[in-house]
């Protein structure tokens, strides 16, 4: 059994037009299609590939 959570880069201003645009866009990823796109554009990142950059993030070290 294996599980992988990949994350979504999102820019300061999709942050500001709120929670649903934000949700809007995490649903939009369901579609193989948009996942795909998304994935090889960059937007969503695996957690373990990326996990020093986010700990630094997180941490601030």
């Amino acid at each position: 059994m294996a599980s992988s959570l990949r994350m979504r880069r999102v820019s300061p201003t999709d942050s500001e037009r709120g929670a649903a645009h934000l949700e809007e866009g995490v649903t939009a990823t369901r579609d193989n299609d948009v996942f795909d796109a998304e994935q090889e554009a960059g937007v969503l990142c695996s957690l373990g590939e990326d996990w020093q950059e986010v700990n630094v993030l997180l941490t601030s070290s």
